[in-house]
């Protein structure tokens, strides 16, 4: 169970969504049927709580939202400090991950968490998300100072996970602030990391949010409409069906490339 569970983590990651959630299915059926030890309740927390992460990815919000909260929910019952973290966090990104307006409850109780127990990590980690949420209320611009305070807090603990979607929520405030040059720069980085780690979870997003802001900037339409394909392509060869509906949609919007 442990095993399978640890695949399918690299291969969220990865964006290899499908693969993942075989794993996951896997581990469930090696898991304790009726959890009642802090160790079991662990154990299953993290399983449905990248199952939520999983489904998210994989455009099914209904059971994503109601996974993410029942793990949060079973690793409160383990008492364990570093497992409810880890189940907060997931969900936060499991919120995230649907521009869901949830994550800031998430989020808060995250980082209310990591100060109590002092989880550098997780506080970093709950910093960006509640950054992000700020968007969702229409503080852009103080979302964004957070953001990057948050980034650099974030790198200071020297994990190289969820840089990808911090990346994408940059550009997603530099996009609604009118930064170009910005975030074109973040969505850049964001294609490196891409290239040199592996990390691609959030490629498609990353992809179709450059092709706004090429849009935005009033380049030739060519270009964008390329980069919409390019995170249709991802999306569809991912199974990320949210993704690719949104790049689809801004694809359509774009129409012809006739000027380019």
């Amino acid at each position: 169970m442990i095993v399978r569970s640890l695949l399918a983590m690299p291969m969220i990651w990865q964006g290899r969504f499908r693969e993942a959630l075989d794993e996951l299915d896997k581990a469930s059926k090696l898991a304790s049927a009726k959890a009642k030890t802090a160790t079991d309740l662990s154990f299953q927390s993290q399983l449905l709580s990248l199952r939520g992460v999983t489904m998210a990815f994989l455009g099914d919000r209904d059971a994503a939202l109601s996974l993410a909260a029942e793990g949060v929910e079973v690793a409160g019952a383990s008492e364990r400090p570093l497992v409810l973290a880890s189940a907060l966090m997931l969900a936060c990104n499991t919120h995230q991950i649907l521009l869901d307006p949830g994550v800031m409850q998430q989020a808060q109780a995250l980082s209310q968490l990591a100060y109590d127990q002092r989880l550098p990590f997780y506080k970093a980690s709950a910093a960006s998300f509640i950054a992000a949420a700020h968007y969702n209320e229409g503080e852009v611009a103080k979302g964004l100072d957070l953001l990057s305070d948050g980034w650099r807090a974030f790198q200071e603990t020297t994990s190289r996970a969820n840089q990808l979607l911090v990346c994408r929520e940059l550009a997603r405030g530099y996009l609604m602030s009118g930064a170009t040059d910005d975030g074109l720069a973040v969505v850049d980085d964001g294609l490196d990391r891409a290239d040199n780690d592996g990390e691609e979870n959030y490629l498609a997003e990353v992809l179709r949010l450059k092709g706004e802001l090429l849009e935005q900037q009033g380049a030739p339409a060519a270009h964008s409409a390329d980069a919409y394909d390019r995170a249709i392509g991802v999306a569809r060869r991912q199974g990320a069906g949210l993704f690719e509906r949104w790049a689809i949609e801004r694809r359509l919007a774009l129409g012809g490339t006739n000027d380019a």
